[in-house]
């Protein structure tokens, strides 16, 4: 119960039972020292707006148990007026809802994933509409990028997070003449340093999207190199991400074992001869080592196509 102030100055037994505290400690404000951080500041500030309005509020915050656990509460509070309509104070109740709200932050991010995943796919295929000569190849690099990965003993969800920067990591191309993408003989200077820029250009479009992985950076770095001589920051060693180094194996196989607009496909055998070639030199080694133990030894087939 609160008075006219604003302050507490009564809990039942379930209350006190339940944070585990003394009345008197409790008394006054002392109840929000439980209150989660990060709800406390909104939670006051919706209290005080209705209680200056002397309106019925529901707030949910989560309150700190005896335990040290926090958990969702849903405080319902009720003005109070005696017979002459004089103000008296509030009446509260509250309500333990801690698996009805996490039941519901699961589904919440359940749908935020399926949308974000679906506007990755939309993604993929715009980019690969331009470039129909290589479609499916971005597929493809993502699903040899996982298969490494997992044999890296990578948890799921950094396989996910490599899949979907498999997926996207050639989105830039979309700002390169198509006429260029789909040339039939070998590229100029000019033009090779226009599908250069493509790993610029996919980390600019992908730093503004808030994955939970770091996508825009595996696509800013998929090119680079162990030694240096990579593009588009020459970066080396240690300088590049693990899942970029993933990802550039998994092109190098892919790109070499396809066919392209100015080659047949070379075939896997000669894709795995070269990142063996340039293993430990400009190709990660416990990569190249995984990748060939996938293909060698496992009998790993790269998908042959997407519908």
């Amino acid at each position: 119960m609160a008075g006219t102030d604003g302050l507490c100055y009564w809990f039942n037994r379930g209350w006190l039972e339940f944070t585990g505290r003394t009345m008197e400690q409790e008394l006054g404000n002392g109840w929000t020292e439980g209150v989660y951080p990060q709800d406390f500041q909104p939670c006051v500030d919706k209290y005080l707006k209705h209680f200056e309005a002397r309106e019925e509020f529901l707030l949910e915050y989560r309150l700190r148990r005896s335990d040290g656990q926090y958990r969702w509460i849903l405080d319902s509070g009720t003005p109070v007026f005696d017979l002459e309509g004089q103000f008296l104070g509030y009446n509260g109740v509250c309500f333990d809802i801690h698996e009805r709200k996490e039941s519901e932050n699961v589904h919440n991010e359940g749908l935020q994933f399926s949308l974000m995943m679906h506007t990755v796919t939309v993604a993929m295929n715009l980019s690969e509409m331009r470039d129909p000569y290589t479609a499916g190849h971005e597929r493809r690099v993502a699903e040899i990028a996982v298969a490494i990965s997992a044999e890296l003993g990578f948890d799921v969800s950094r396989q996910q997070g490599i899949r979907v920067a498999g997926n996207l990591h050639d989105i830039g191309k979309i700002n390169i003449p198509a006429e260029i993408l789909s040339k039939p003989s070998k590229l100029t200077d000019i033009e090779y340093s226009l599908v250069k820029f493509h790993a610029q250009a996919s980390y600019d479009v992908l730093q503004h999207v808030a994955f939970p992985w770091p996508i825009a950076e595996v696509a800013f770095q998929h090119h680079e190199r162990l030694d240096g001589t990579g593009y588009p920051r020459g970066l080396k060693g240690e300088e590049i991400i693990m899942e970029a180094r993933i990802l550039a194996v998994a092109d190098t196989v892919e790109a070499m074992s396809s066919h392209r607009p100015y080659r047949a496909g070379l075939g896997i055998e000669k894709a795995l001869a070269e990142i063996e070639r340039g293993q430990d030199i400009i190709y990660d080694g416990t990569v190249v080592d995984a990748c060939l133990k996938l293909f060698r030894q496992n009998g790993y087939n790269i998908p042959l196509s997407y519908s």
